[in-house]
């Protein structure tokens, strides 16, 4: 979402009244013992200054939160809130604000998206390929037009698993990998909503075998943690293995699909 001045200008104003909410109290607290005569540490109903102080200083930060998640809702950011509620705990400003969040994540935001991307699709590499080589790695997880990927699973029971949102995130970040080699869409706007359709509805097994149409036709989810993705071609899925594995590294033949976005905010 992008604000404009009204908008700003109104969470402004609105943070100037909340800022003036512990004087208020403490006038009228004064306006309570002088009109009943009461001793001047005597309880007023208005006698709450430092827990309005510590409702205040919350609704400063979930203000700045607000404005944060409404501004990266629709991309994909890893945004450090915390950082950010920190830096403009002592002083919040809606303008300031959202200036800071465009200069540190908008003005490199498909760098950033991708490097989460390759962040949480490396980890989904089985761990018994970790002491071989790059292409030794592609070629096991490698199967024709199938990639073979592994996610822990916490199984309490044998129905379904307890890190369900766990594991269906790291399906959507291989969809989001692929559009972004297959598809060239831009890392920081490319969605895979298709996913949490399959995997979020009520009915159906989420081990069974779920179809879909785009550059991945196709996903299980194995109870051994095993997670096969099904491509159009082989030659697609081999792109997407080569991208897994060598991430933003050395890889020339990656990078330059990789890469084709950030040079854009070069030009």
């Amino acid at each position: 979402m992008k604000f404009d001045t009204y908008q700003l200008d109104l969470l402004n104003k609105l943070w100037e009244r909340i800022e003036m909410i512990p004087e208020l109290f403490k006038h009228f607290h004064e306006i309570i013992i002088e009109a009943f005569k009461l001793p001047e540490d005597s309880w007023t109903p208005f006698l709450y200054k430092f827990k309005l102080n510590d409702c205040i200083t919350w609704i400063k930060e979930a203000m700045i939160r607000f404005v944060v998640n409404l501004m990266t809702e629709d991309m994909n950011l890893p945004i450090d809130r915390d950082d950010i509620v920190m830096r403009f705990r002592d002083k919040f400003d809606a303008f300031e604000l959202v200036n800071y969040v465009e200069k540190e994540y908008f003005s490199r935001a498909d760098e950033l998206a991708l490097e989460m991307i390759i962040r949480s699709v490396e980890d989904m590499i089985p761990s018994y390929l970790d002491l071989l080589s790059p292409e030794e790695k592609i070629a096991g997880i490698l199967e024709k037009n199938r990639l073979v990927l592994f996610h822990y699973l916490e199984m309490p029971d044998p129905w379904e698993p307890v890190n369900r949102t766990e594991i269906i995130n790291s399906i959507a970040n291989i969809f989001k990998l692929a559009k972004i080699i297959l598809a060239s869409e831009p890392p920081s706007t490319v969605k895979a909503e298709e996913v949490y359709e399959a995997y979020r509805a009520l009915h159906g097994d989420f081990f069974e075998k779920k179809e879909f149409g785009g550059p991945i036709v196709a996903v299980k989810v194995y109870k051994n943690g095993n997670i096969r993705f099904w491509f159009r071609n082989e030659k697609d899925a081999k792109e997407v293995a080569r991208a897994i594995v060598y991430g933003l590294t050395e890889d020339t033949q990656t990078q330059s699909k990789l890469s084709e976005y950030l040079e854009k905010e070069g030009t």
